[in-house]
């Protein structure tokens, strides 16, 4: 595979550093080659590390993007320009919202018109766990393996040791034609963002979700909160999307009529209503 190279990214003898321990910096590295496998799994070995000892950051991200590498802009999201299409896992060691949650490995599908939820990913992440993958002696492990659809995130923390769940999504759309990527930012606060390698497996198979090599198609997750395995709990923003589609969706001339038929029916009982009324307060002037 081909990369290009970007920001403060430095090339060592045994790793990638896309960011040095220093105060707002970014870097990332990006495939040139396109992707045509249908099902897939990612690797990458890291190491995040500093002279931060309470607060660092800001973390780091593994992309699976629509942008060419010609097309590669810098941004506020770990690196990289916001309001993406395609696939990002995300290693978030700053605790914004300050739930003392973080380090978090987070998933989103972007859908090139949501904007990343700054607040640690609360509004816009399909699904995270923490994990404490940062100030470790050996290089971290995160798989990515996507296939028929379904899409598995995993983490390693030391050699030999056994894979740990993070999140599972069912149900995912990611077009073919994409690139993969790296990036990582620092701010106020900063780290050693250090990737030691990145490789992709074809695992083989076709993928019935995707229709075709057109990079041009918009990734989305199908179905509702069901598609999501992280401790029972449904992401929030598969709760998002669908609440946005319901508020976007046109009614149609079917629910016209039945919303015509309603009024009429509601006209109708308040009209017979206030007779009745009128009728009892006539009969009790009556009465007296």
């Amino acid at each position: 595979p081909h990369w290009e190279y970007g920001g403060s990214t430095l090339v060592m003898d045994d790793f990638v550093r896309l960011t040095p321990d220093r105060q707002s910096r970014s870097g990332w590295v990006y495939n040139v080659d396109q992707c045509f496998v249908h099902n897939w799994e990612a690797e990458v070995a890291f190491r995040l590390h500093g002279s931060g000892a309470r607060v660092y950051g800001d973390g780091f991200a593994v992309w699976y993007r629509a942008e060419k590498a010609s097309q590669v802009q810098g941004g506020p999201v770990f690196g990289l320009a916001d309001k993406f299409k395609g696939l990002a896992v995300f290693v978030d060691t700053f605790d914004n919202n300050q739930d003392r949650a973080n380090p978090l490995i987070q998933v989103m599908v972007g859908d090139g018109r949501t904007a990343y939820d700054t607040m640690d990913g609360t509004q816009t992440m399909l699904g995270q766990c923490s994990a404490d993958v940062r100030g470790t002696a050996e290089p971290v492990r995160l798989r990515i393996r996507y296939e028929a659809g379904n899409l598995v995130v995993q983490y390693q923390l030391q050699p030999e040791t056994e894979w740990k769940a993070c999140v599972e999504v069912h149900k995912v759309d990611l077009p073919l034609g994409y690139h993969f990527g790296l990036s990582a930012a620092t701010g106020d606060v900063a780290d050693n963002h250090d990737i030691y390698s990145f490789g992709v497996a074809n695992l083989g198979g076709l993928n019935e979700l995707q229709s075709g090599a057109s990079p041009d198609r918009e990734p989305q997750v199908l179905g509702s909160g069901e598609n999501l395995v992280e401790g029972g709990k449904t992401g929030p923003a598969i709760q998002r999307r669908n609440r946005v589609r319901a508020l976007e969706s046109p009614p149609s001339s079917s629910s016209f009529g039945w919303v015509a038929a309603i009024l009429i029916v509601l006209v109708l009982v308040g009209g017979v209503v206030a007779y009745v009324v009128y009728a009892l307060s006539k009969d009790d002037k009556k009465r007296f």
